[in-house]
């Protein structure tokens, strides 16, 4: 019998980045003929995606000495400490976290568990049988913690998920003549998104006047940042 490859997250949500990579993994591994689970905080779960994945707590009981479990790292979580605890073959996918000074004057209980990830990322150095970083950028970073053999593995999506028809009325609004300038990502001081309005400002004043420019990302966690 195949060992289970088992997913932990710090939280699970409609359209992250990395919620939607552990539902992609988890259907490669199914296919190669694995048992697979994501296990993630509740208190991080959307109410929506319950039904998608389980309370990390469950995984204690559920992963085997031969299983591999393989841990996001992104943000400070109690899931760490549960993924330090398991006894099996263990893999980290680092995801990079943000450097809290971002957010200390908006969030300061983000800024809080980024301080923690980032303790809980250094502790971790060579915990792992593999570690991962999804670019060469994350890579070094865990090398500066003292990482040794960082692997790069870019990220990993649902393909059919580009496939999805587009909304009709979306489109008919925004056919309407202008040049649309699209910006996707959350709307957090990290993204700098002060900065693509002001280069947007540039390019409607001095190329293409009849253009608008469109974010595409939520400010939850950050309204304080949406309104300065």
């Amino acid at each position: 019998m195949k060992p289970s490859i088992h997913q932990l997250t710090a939280g699970f949500t409609q359209g992250d980045a990395i919620s939607n990579e552990a539902m992609a993994l988890r259907s490669i591994f199914r296919e190669w003929g694995h048992n697979s689970e994501i296990f993630s905080d509740p208190a991080h779960i959307s109410h929506v995606m319950r039904s998608v994945v389980r309370p990390a707590p469950d995984c204690l009981s559920e992963i085997k000495p031969d299983d591999v479990a393989i841990l996001h790292l992104s943000i400070g979580s109690r899931v760490t400490d549960i993924f330090a605890s398991l006894q099996c073959r263990k893999a980290i996918l680092y995801h990079n976290i943000t450097p809290p000074r971002y957010f200390e004057q908006i969030n300061p209980a983000t800024a809080s568990r980024l301080r923690e990830g980032l303790a809980a990322a250094r502790a971790l150095a060579n915990h792992a049988e593999l570690t991962m970083a999804d670019s060469a950028f994350n890579a070094r970073e865990l090398l500066e913690m003292g990482y040794r053999d960082v692997r790069v593995m870019p990220l990993v999506f649902d393909l059919s998920v580009q496939r999805a028809s587009p909304d009709r009325r979306t489109l008919k609004e925004l056919h309407d003549g202008l040049v649309n300038v699209l910006f996707v990502g959350r709307g957090v001081p990290n993204k700098r998104i002060e900065d693509a309005v002001r280069a947007f400002a540039v390019f409607q004043r001095g190329v293409e006047p009849r253009s608008r420019f469109i974010h595409a990302g939520s400010y939850a966690g950050a309204e304080i940042y949406k309104h300065m």
